[in-house]
């Protein structure tokens, strides 16, 4: 018995010791620090010690729980209708803790606006050189034709309460994070950071799908919002029901919490208007189709639109190419996203600028080859102008004139020269620039090809003169009608069949690799260049 109860007694004394180590650590967290040094020493193990974080730590930690979950085992799964984590902060942190809203929103606002002072020095680079708007001087015979809409926010900043009530309903609408847009005809696309394209994407679906009210995506400011819906107007011609205003609501940081989208009256019938706006634009892109290289496409739409359009500053829905191509009146943003919208469909870059002319103006910039052109359909269709005088322009033309501004300044500089519209020394535009006469060449018109297969006899006796080996030869085939069976031809290889298997079998050859490339002469007439290797 004395010895049952000296270990009740020990048990009783080690009880009573292990709780007061329990209470003294609880008020002392060194001490739990200091058994836990004793009771792994030598161990080789390190314990490292969580330091309770300050509230700006906290907000950090917590915006990264949110953007960058650890695995799908740790995230709780997503409210329906509610993307995925679009961002792509690499901290690896998967415990949830509770911060205030305001210092959250402090945060990332503070984020953004260092962000967006990095984006404002690397457009400052742009090689665009904006001419002084104090020397514009608008000639008499296009004054007044302007009338282009500037893109407005008509936002508001709530109060913490309505920022939060507001938050608390996110609804995203239609993401398009599918969406993908070609470089060459989507520039302003490209000019936005990740952030920024995501929340584009998520508008022009939003837009296509006419839904009026969404949760950005992202989060963004004013400023970068502005930019975000200046690129997609700029950027799709198509939306001719999105107006150029918005709604938009902010929390007091600065950040976007609602983005609310304004239509026109075709988005009351939306189908009915598409057909409409459709059957014009294809009728000009069916013919266009059927002309030789860019340039005369370009002319002929540029021709057809000043045909079939009025300017009047009161024309409905005027800043939409849906007054352009169905109503045919418009000011000068109709011209331009008529033309744009067009060129666009036909494979040729072609961008929507955003600037001044005197007064708020919109116009185009047109690629050509790897050049880049200037054109403002709305001054050429003046009474008192000329058809050509502000076609495929350089920036140097337009100094006096026009000024970009806004994001249509990050668009490429006009420098072309090659379909560059231009004056003779009499004064006569030149509307066929640089292109050489037949005189120009080593041919005579005694040498012109003018039917298909004088061009594969003309072709084979050449390739037997040569014989093996590499060489080049020339010849000239006169009309765009024989042109365009030629290049048909060439792309269905029915030159080997015409000509080629003739010339390598009666050479004795067994290979044979030939390219082509083609001048356009003046008078419709095409020098073909052959470079020829025979084997």
């Amino acid at each position: 018995m004395k010895i049952v109860k000296g270990i009740l007694i020990t048990l009783a004394a080690l009880f009573v010791l292990f709780g007061g180590l329990v209470i003294a650590s609880a008020f002392n967290p060194s001490i739990s620090e200091a058994i836990g040094d004793i009771l792994y020493a030598g161990r080789g193990t390190t314990v490292e010690t969580q330091v309770p974080m300050t509230t700006e730590q906290t907000a950090v930690q917590q915006t990264a729980t949110e953007v960058q979950p650890t695995s799908s085992e740790d995230t709780e799964p997503a409210e329906e209708g509610q993307p995925s984590s679009y961002y792509t902060d690499s901290s690896n942190v998967s415990t949830k803790v509770t911060v205030d809203w305001n210092d959250r929103y402090t945060a990332r606002a503070e984020a953004l606006a260092e962000e967006e002072a990095k984006q404002a020095a690397a457009s400052a680079s742009t090689k665009y050189t904006a001419p002084n708007e104090k020397n514009i001087k608008i000639p008499s015979a296009v004054a007044g034709r302007a009338a282009y809409t500037e893109i407005k926010d008509q936002g508001e900043t709530l109060n913490d309460e309505e920022a939060k009530k507001l938050t608390d309903k996110v609804s995203y609408g239609s993401l398009g994070q599918n969406l993908e847009f070609d470089a060459e005809l989507y520039p302003y696309f490209h000019m936005l950071n990740q952030r920024e394209k995501y929340v584009y994407r998520q508008l022009y679906a939003n837009a296509n799908d006419m839904k009026t009210t969404f949760t950005p995506v992202e989060e963004v400011n004013a400023s970068q919002l502005l930019n975000i819906f200046t690129a997609v107007c700029y950027d799709h011609p198509e939306l001719f029901w999105l107006e150029t205003a918005y709604g938009s609501k902010y929390n007091k940081s600065g950040i976007c919490i609602q983005i609310e989208l304004k239509y026109n009256d075709a988005a009351k019938k939306q189908i009915d208007y598409w057909k409409k706006f459709n059957s014009e634009a294809d009728a000009i892109i069916f013919a266009a189709q059927g002309l030789s290289g860019d340039y005369a496409k370009e002319k002929y739409v540029h021709d057809i639109l000043l045909d079939k359009i009025v300017y009047n500053k009161s024309a409905a829905m005027n800043q939409s190419a849906y007054s352009a191509m169905v109503n045919g009146q418009t000011v000068c943003a109709g011209y331009a996203r008529a033309f744009q919208y067009i060129m666009t469909k036909l494979g040729i870059p072609c961008y929507f600028v955003g600037g001044t002319a005197g007064e708020s103006h919109a116009w185009n910039i047109v690629k050509l080859g790897d050049e880049y052109y200037n054109v403002d359909l709305t001054w050429d269709d003046s009474d008192n102008g000329g058809k050509y005088d502000y076609f495929n322009k350089t920036d140097e033309d337009y100094k006096r004139t026009h000024v970009r501004k806004g994001l249509s300044v990050n668009l490429p500089p006009c420098n072309g020269t090659t379909y560059r519209i231009a004056e003779d020394e009499e004064g006569n535009l030149q509307l066929e620039p640089h292109l050489r006469a037949l005189a120009d060449t080593d041919f005579g018109e005694g040498d012109l090809i003018k039917d298909i297969w004088s061009y594969y006899d003309n072709c084979y006796w050449k390739i037997l003169e040569i014989g093996k080996g590499y060489h080049t030869f020339q010849n000239v085939i006169e009309g765009e009608e024989l042109f365009n069976q030629w290049q048909y031809n060439n792309e269905n290889n029915l030159h080997w069949s015409n000509y080629l298997d003739s010339a390598l079998k009666d050479l004795g050859a067994s290979y044979c690799h030939v390219t082509m490339e083609v001048e356009r002469l003046q008078d419709n007439r095409y020098l073909i260049t052959h470079n020829v290797t025979v084997e």
